[in-house]
């Protein structure tokens, strides 16, 4: 394809990913009629259209989608061959963008950090917090070079390292009275279907946090009784400290607040519930030095947090 080039596939992929030569020619920071030239060049050396308008977005046709999913790999291999050859060989470098789900964030990633930054200083760090679901598509999108998910989101383009099953428990205020269960050993719990008649407080139905809860009540028979819908890990555990409800999380979100005496944690039985965080990769994409000392430092910060009892759960095989 000697009419165009890599540059012209990336300014394409940019244009298929925001449906507007405009927005493309912003997030590229070049000016649009740079991104019609390529985009024009392409199709006349194919002789084939690659978008066709729908209002004010341009969406891909058959030929675009498919030219849209070799590009990508073509663009995956050369970013791979930058980290290939040069110090990068001896050395993470780079720039590394890190996707981090809400309920870990901020009790995970700071300790991460320093240690990563303290080892790799030629590596740009950029991280980004948000949902499950939004930090997919950004992976997915190419905006991520790696990120943290929960559960399962069987999407085929990303590729999922299980680190951990989290063990699953309720969340009440530090002097809140549930209804509890003993085993032989006189460790106390609270069964799914007694969990899920407390009132609840539960993310949005979009969360991937609700979804796990409301299949694992399914395949139980139960309904969980919401009574409020928070989007945010930190106003929920303050809701739940004034005694205004129960949540679900895993004892490493709370393993500070219980400590101090703020709220109360009990692992759920009968059944279990295992709730999966992985590193989660974008399929067919060579992973970067940089991106797999981060993966190290994450799992072995993880392994460190259930040594020491503030993570509770299975760690899984590495490899």
């Amino acid at each position: 394809m000697d009419e165009f080039d890599v540059r012209s596939i990336r300014y394409f992929l940019a244009v298929a990913h925001h449906g507007s030569y405009s927005e493309a020619a912003f997030h590229l920071q070049i000016t649009q009629p740079a991104v019609s030239r390529q985009i024009l060049l392409m199709e006349r050396a194919l002789n084939v259209r690659l978008f066709r308008r729908d209002g004010r977005r341009s969406l891909l046709t058959e030929a675009g989608q498919t030219l849209r999913a070799q590009g990508q790999k073509i663009v995956d291999q050369m970013d791979a061959l930058k980290h290939a050859v040069g110090p990068s060989v001896q050395e993470p470098s780079g720039r590394l963008n890190v996707g981090i789900p809400i309920t870990t964030a901020e009790y995970l990633m700071p300790g991460v950090v320093q240690r990563y930054m303290e080892k790799y200083p030629r590596v740009s760090l950029h991280l980004v917090q948000s949902y499950g679901s939004d930090l997919c598509n950004q992976l997915v999108a190419g905006k991520l070079d790696l990120a943290l998910i929960y559960g399962n989101p069987r999407l085929p383009e990303v590729e999922l390292k299980g680190l951990i099953d989290l063990e699953m428990g309720v969340i009440g205020a530090a002097d809140c009275q549930c209804p509890e269960v003993m085993s032989n050993d006189g460790a106390r719990s609270i069964t799914l279907e007694q969990a899920a008649m407390l009132p609840l407080i539960l993310p949005g139905e979009n969360q991937e946090l609700r979804r796990f809860i409301e299949e694992a009540c399914l395949r139980q028979g139960v309904a969980p009784n919401v009574v409020m819908e928070v989007d945010g890990i930190t106003l929920a555990k303050a809701l739940v400290s004034k005694g205004m409800g129960y949540m679900f999380l895993g004892y490493n979100g709370v393993h500070d607040d219980v400590q101090r005496g703020v709220l109360r944690y009990i692992p759920i039985s009968q059944p279990a519930l295992p709730w999966r965080l992985s590193v989660a990769v974008r399929s067919l994409k060579q992973e970067t030095l940089a991106a797999r000392a981060m993966t190290t430092e994450i799992s072995d910060a993880i392994v460190r947090g259930v040594s020491d009892h503030t993570w509770t759960g299975t760690l899984l095989p590495s490899g």
